[in-house]
């Protein structure tokens, strides 16, 4: 089961109109300086064959759409040093200096860890680039057990490991960790009490270990759901007879230092059967005004596009052209500008979510192109060795599929 399945199994946090903001100052560190965290989402399924010919079987129905989506450079297994190798000199060839690693943990084992473990750690280029972990933790089959505070513990040891690579991103010194859904330990650890202490307990075993501490960030939805509704009306534990009534509250309760987002398809839906790539991005931006209010640092987000087909979704993103994707890159840029609070941070969706029609890594179609818009806005800094040629496209895929 992939991160997309995850999506249609879970609800969000709703965070809607919020009061005005009386929460956390950024923190001067690292990225202070005028210099850009440019962070992409990694999707680590990518290594059999079922899962490329789940893509191979999809055809363009409307127009503008691209099916099926074809990589510029074959068909890479994510678990293959050589692999990441490519892909580390693309990225940091063009302004991407951090990947986050989707990172599965549930009650009753792991998945999809082979691209971390097996390519990137063991690329002899892993060090040009930084590297982090979202937790993808939904329960869903066959992951549904309840997620105990003992697995909790463990996990938090198993991402510790990580953290102590010296190439693994900090904030301030402390290792970032996102948690993509919050809602599994509001329910299974004991309410926002219980999810404080469990998060509390990993600062102390990271600090344990000789860290700082941990960087928590919350990856935040727009759809009222999971989040809300264990803890509305639970005491804060950190103000006593306080009751949480808003986001921002429960946030400052559980004492996540950031949010972020993992793509804006979880803000704003793709209207059916398609959606302009201008108004669906429009609509999305239009909530990072409201983000500071949450009372902590927010890291934008800029989503490359989205084709649910492969995954039997409907709601189709089209004229996403790379000029349009690079529009919305300045307009992050002029947020983080104007936003020090933000810490020049940049998430964006994704490196290679094929399955869901959002990604850099380069097309038969549009090749290197949206890679040169992130470059154009986000140029990388010191020496960077070029990207060894552009590999052409098989001869039997055509450039135009529609």
């Amino acid at each position: 089961m992939d991160r997309r399945e995850f999506v249609k199994m879970t609800g969000a946090l709703a965070v809607g109109a919020l009061p005005a903001a009386k929460g956390k100052s950024a923190a001067v560190g690292s990225n202070a300086s005028g210099r850009y965290t440019v962070a992409v989402y990694y999707f680590p399924g990518w290594h059999g064959k079922s899962r490329w010919k789940s893509l191979e079987n999809v055809r363009s129905i409307y127009k503008g759409q691209y099916e099926p989506e074809v990589p510029l450079w074959g068909q890479l297994k994510g678990n293959n040093p050589t692999t990441m190798d490519k892909y580390i000199h693309a990225m940091t060839a063009h302004g991407i200096n951090t990947i986050i690693f989707d990172w599965y943990r549930f009650q009753t084992g792991r998945t999809l860890e082979d691209s971390l473990r097996d390519g990137f750690l063991k690329a002899s280029d892993r060090h040009r680039i930084k590297f982090s972990l979202m937790w993808a933790n939904p329960p869903v089959p066959p992951y549904q057990a309840v997620f105990t505070r003992k697995r909790f513990d463990q996990v938090a040891d198993e991402a510790i490991a990580y953290f102590k690579h010296s190439n693994y991103w900090t904030i301030n010194g402390k290792p970032y960790f996102s948690i993509y859904w919050l809602g599994t330990l509001l329910e299974h650890l004991g309410g926002v009490a219980g999810a404080r202490a469990a998060l509390e307990g990993f600062r102390r075993r990271a600090m344990r270990a000789g860290l700082p501490g941990v960087h928590l960030n919350l990856v935040t939805w727009k759809d009222a759901g999971g989040e809300m509704w264990f803890a509305k009306g639970q005491h804060a534990p950190n103000v006593p007879g306080k009751k949480i009534q808003t986001p921002a509250q429960l946030i400052t309760a559980l004492g996540f230092d950031s949010t972020t987002w993992y793509t804006w398809t979880h803000w704003v839906a793709p209207r059916k059967p398609t959606q302009n790539y201008i108004s669906w991005g429009d609509a999305a931006v239009a909530y990072w005004e409201n983000q500071p209010a949450l009372g902590v640092p927010f890291f934008p987000n800029v989503t490359m596009g989205w084709d649910g087909m492969p995954q039997h979704e409907k709601g189709i993103i089209v004229n996403n052209t790379p000029q349009n994707f690079g529009r919305f890159l300045l307009r992050a840029k002029r947020w983080l500008d104007t936003h020090p609070a933000s810490m020049n941070i940049l998430t964006i969706n994704a490196w290679n979510e094929w399955g869901e029609g959002s990604y850099l890594e380069p097309d038969v179609v549009h090749r290197m192109a949206y890679l040169d818009e992130v470059r154009k806005v986000f140029p990388p800094h010191g020496r960077i060795r070029p990207v060894p040629g552009e590999y052409p496209a098989p001869p039997s895929i055509r450039k135009s599929r529609f």
